[in-house]
């Protein structure tokens, strides 16, 4: 097909684009050892070959050279353009392109032999000797020297001896034909038997043949549509070993750059070419991928082109998904020229030069790139590019538009609740299914065990608190009771409930307010018990009249307040104690041992009832213990070992710091420190002191005055479930992660008020929702993808969305309190180490905190982030001090005798931030302030639209100032890696 006739049978084929899978060979040999020799591929991003090692280099962002884009557009101006090929094999592409070169006058007469023979040339990969191209493709099809060879190994296997089977006409006129060309012209290969150049197929064949074939068809990789043609054997081969093929999708198609240096020829010729249909050629590209285009580039060295970068120019052009769209699509010479100019127009040049790489504005490029794209949409808004249509507004469904909108009032009663009920349980069967995999099985190992930790360490700081009154028994029943029945009837079970932090200082505060009052523990429980009561009754209320939908006006503001005081409760908490151990066993300058039974206990060393060494000892293990959990939480992030074992070991770190440093407080016997104290379960489940309390408490063991006051306490620990609970479910419903359940706000703080009215009636811990074991549950439920393109990373496809994991991890819980004998052994330092580790690593990226470290930097080293661009310094530190302040006051009010009311002074910041704060601040420093989103949310709420399709739009239609009218602009993709400059002076280049 010639190129002319190319545009009235565009539309007889698919055009729709494919994921591009790019090889670019280089001509290198001299003589009979002359080969196409593989030197940089893309899978979207470059990756060059590295010539000693014979491997592939990291993959990179292609940084390219402003005179290689303009050569490219000055020879596909006068090369040739084949759109729409009719042929199935490369001997025929190869024959179609040197006979349009020769009507174009591009080679001479006597040189299209040569150019042929040289594009039939072998094709040499990386790593070629792997089992993958060592199938039955051992020969080379495409090579032109070897059709001879092809014929003969073909007919070897027939059976067939080499004289019995060739003929000598055809050989004759094979060896006529592979040393020169006729003044008749070239003979095409077609007229050839099929056998002597091993045909490829297309893709339409190939399946055909599959089919009748019989062969089964693998669903992960999809090979039968990569890879026509290959055995059933070498396809499960294929797709166990090659790393490479899972992360090309499954509908990619290959194109062929094709460069180097002839000096036989006495000028340039190039050809671009695409075929009307994917074909698949054996021994041609690195991966079994079909072809779809191919772009030949062949000249003497005396001309001042650089073969290569052009190459690497057209390569980088067809992994951009706009340009390949465009050549996807284009009819004829000119959509091409159209595209590389719309590219060069969202390309920014760096000029040559020697400076720091540092200085690199990364952040300004990308700036002035969707600068350039808002111009561009803008323009055809206004009409000025007629052939790009307006930004639409993307539409939702009405039950995704609900479910990403959970605060908007019904106007009913208890209509946020029947809600959430309706369209969470919809779900239920699937909750339980999604449940039963491998994934889920590891996260249910993960998470008991940060569970467990977290309700021993607050089972025995109550023990403290309360004066056994609740311990560690108590606490392990009461995450387990929680846990089951929120995982059964909650509107999101990724939510893991459990004691944290803001109810211990409740418990703490109403112990010490009812202890001033004159009552004892068994009358602070009956309170307790009132107090679970009249929570259920306020949680009815608020349900009623959807009182859920106020978490909206929780902002940044509050939420990070919040955020640092349950970490610095954490991390206080933790030193408390270590400092009271200190207060017990004080360091003295010399010991005089009272040995009153030199063979006895090692407890009974004692020098006036103090312990030497134990302080010391404590604050080893509790460091130790915070020292290696936070360690495996980083080590997921560095670079030993696979992402694997990096990734179990950081799941894993709390509980190998547990086993770690109890294992060492076991080996070294003395001194000896403080074991946690759990009841023996031998005679039946016992409390943490049988004869304080039993498992039900009498509520009734109190004056009626008290009954009605316990409702004060009740809607002050209403409003931290109500924090706690709608702050995770934020936190968990975040648009990023792809949620398609939906979530409960409403049924998760009613089920929460019913669940700790029965923690109430049994003298359990209150359990509310752990925001940090709640993200854990999350982030180990996550699926990425698998098929990324080399050095990108995997891209978040959802997160498994069931009840299963939470479950079975609560009932695990409740079976622990039979594990007393193994609980005795670990160190109550210990317990301190991991509130510790708890308290630091709930700090990371926390806004607040950032910004005070901000206070202590000079302004040039400050980070490039919304809040430092948008807000004066000044301003930006004035809302950290006042953050600072509010901190210092809740701090002062929880250490006070009327630490009961922190929660309401918690909720007056809501208030302060609504009235008080729009006087010192304008909205849009507000805004960049006190957003939910990071950088790129505020970007696209500035006015990001949707992206626009390229089979929506025209290719050939002229704007008003005679150039293309689409806009196109290249991936935003930024890589911190030092930027290359060319050599002689020119500039590079790199597209943002």
């Amino acid at each position: 097909m010639s190129e002319d006739d190319s545009v009235p049978r565009f539309n007889k084929y698919d055009h729709q684009p494919h994921e591009i899978f790019v090889e670019l060979d280089i001509l290198s040999g001299r003589g009979e050892k002359r080969e196409w020799k593989e030197s940089a591929r893309w899978i979207k991003y470059e990756e060059d070959l590295e010539e000693g090692a014979d491997r592939w280099g990291k993959p990179h962002v292609a940084s390219l050279s402003f005179h290689s884009l303009i050569n490219l557009r000055r020879l596909l101006e006068t090369g040739v353009v084949l759109l729409d090929l009719e042929e199935r094999d490369l001997p025929g592409v190869a024959y179609r392109v040197v006979e349009q070169m020769g009507t174009s006058e591009l080679i001479l007469m006597e040189e299209k032999a040569l150019v042929l023979r040289s594009l039939l040339l072998k094709h040499r990969h990386v790593n070629e000797s792997a089992k993958v191209w060592n199938l039955a493709l051992k020969r080379s099809p495409g090579s032109h020297t070897s059709l001879q060879t092809v014929f003969e190994d073909r007919s070897h296997r027939k059976g067939l001896t080499t004289v019995q089977s060739v003929d000598p006409a055809m050989l004759q006129h094979n060896q006529r034909f592979s040393r020169r060309g006729t003044s008749q012209g070239l003979m095409h290969p077609s007229s050839l038997p099929s056998q002597m150049y091993g045909g490829g197929m297309n893709m339409r064949e190939s399946s055909l043949r599959r089919r009748n074939s019989g062969e089964s068809a693998h669903l992960e990789l999809n090979m039968t549509k990569i890879a026509p043609g290959l055995s059933e054997e070498d396809l499960k081969w294929i797709e166990k070993e090659s790393t490479l093929m899972r992360q090309i999708p499954s509908d990619s198609e290959a194109t062929i750059v094709l460069v180097g240096n002839d000096d036989a020829l006495h000028g340039v010729t190039i050809a671009f070419v695409r075929l009307a249909e994917s074909v698949y050629m054996p021994n041609i590209t690195e991966v079994p991928i079909p072809v779809r285009f191919l772009f030949i580039l062949m000249g003497p060295s005396s001309t001042d082109l650089d073969y290569k970068e052009i190459g690497r120019a057209i390569a980088t052009l067809m992994s951009n998904q706009q340009f390949h769209s465009i050549a996807y699509q284009a009819e004829d010479r000119r959509d091409l020229l159209k595209g590389i100019n719309d590219f060069l127009d969202v390309c920014i040049v760096i000029p040559h030069g020697d400076w720091d790489n540092d200085l690199i504005p990364f952040h300004d490029l990308r700036e002035k790139n969707k600068a350039t794209q808002r111009r561009k949409l803008q323009q055809s808004a206004k009409g000025e590019h007629p052939n790009i249509p307006p930004p639409k507004l993307i539409e939702e469904s009405g039950a995704l538009r609900d479910s990403r909108q959970p605060f908007r009032r019904s106007g009913r009663l208890f209509g946020g609740l029947l809600n959430d009920i309706r369209r969470r349980y919809s779900f239920y069967t699937s909750d339980i299914r999604d449940g039963i995999n491998f994934q889920c099985l590891a996260t249910i190992i993960f998470l008991y065990f940060a569970c467990i930790s977290g309700a021993i360490a607050f089972g025995d700081l109550l023990k403290i608190k309360t004066h056994d009154y609740i311990g560690i028994p108590e606490a392990l029943v009461g995450s387990s009771i929680g846990g089951i029945l929120f995982s059964l009837f909650s509107g999101q079970p990724l939510i893991i409930v459990g004691s944290t932090g803001p109810s211990l200082v409740f418990d703490d505060s109403l112990f010490k307010f009812c202890r001033s009052s004159g009552m004892e523990g068994g009358e602070i429980l009956a309170v307790r018990s009132w107090i679970g009561f009249w929570i259920s009754v306020i949680g009815l209320l608020v349900a009623c009249f959807e009182g859920s939908v106020l978490v909206r006006f929780f902002t940044r503001f509050t939420q990070e307040v919040f955020a640092v005081l349950i970490s610095f409760v954490f991390i206080y908490e933790s030193f408390l104690c270590l400092f009271k151990i200190y207060q017990e066993n004080p360091l003295q300058d010399t010991y005089s041992l009272n040995i009153s039974n030199v063979a006895g206990n090692a407890d009974d060393m004692r020098t006036d009832g103090q312990r030497p060494n134990v302080a010391l000892f404590s604050t080893i293990l509790m460091l130790g213990t915070f020292y290696i959990a936070y360690f495996f939480r980083q080590f997921k992030n560095g670079a030993y070992l696979n992402k694997l074992l990096r990734k179990i070991l950081s799941n894993f770190g709390v509980l190998i710091a547990i086993v770690v440093m109890t294992s060492l407080d076991a080996w070294i016997q003395n001194p000896v420190t403080d074991k946690l104290s759990i009841p023996d379960v031998s005679d039946g489940l016992k409390t943490t002191d049988p004869s304080k309390r039993s498992w039900f408490i009498q509520p009734l063991a109190l004056p009626m005055a008290w009954i009605y006051a316990a409702v004060i306490p009740a809607f002050l620990l209403y409003i931290l479930i109500f924090l706690e609970t709608s702050i995770a479910g934020l936190i968990v419903g975040k648009r990023e992660l792809k949620l398609r359940k939906g979530s409960g706000f409403h049924l998760d703080v009613f089920i929460l008020c019913l669940i700790n009215t029965v923690m109430g009636f049994m003298g359990l811990p209150w359990v509310s929702s752990a925001i940090v074991r709640a993200v854990s549950h999350v982030v180990a439920l996550t699926i990425f993808s698998t098929n990324n393109p080399p050095g990108e990373k995997p891209l978040l496809i959802g997160v498994k969305e069931q009840r299963v994991t939470s479950f079975i991890v609560s009932v695990l819980l409740g079976c622990s309190v039979l594990m007393g004998s193994l609980l005795k052994l670990i160190p109550m330092a210990v317990l301190f180490g991991v509130f510790l580790y708890m308290g630091i690593s709930s700090m990371a990226g926390i806004q607040f905190l950032q910004r005070f470290k901000l206070i202590l930097k000079q302004p040039e080293n400050y980070p490039e982030v919304p809040y430092v661009k948008r807000v004066r310094t000044s301003k930006m530190h004035l809302y950290t001090i006042l953050q600072t302040l509010f901190l210092c006051v809740l701090w002062g009010v929880k250490e006070s005798p009327v630490a009961l009311v922190l929660p309401f002074v918690i909720i007056l910041l809501v208030p302060f931030r609504y009235f008080v704060l729009p006087r010192f601040f304008t909205s849009n420093e507000l805004k960049a302030l006190d957003s939910q989103g990071g950088e790129e949310e505020e970007e696209k709420k500035d006015g990001a639209v949707e992206h626009i399709p390229m089979d929506s739009q025209e290719l050939n239609k002229k704007t008003k100032n005679g150039h293309g009218g689409l806009g196109l602009s290249d991936d935003l993709h930024l890589e911190s890696r030092s930027l290359t400059t060319e050599e002689h002076g020119r500039l590079s280049f790199r597209s943002i």
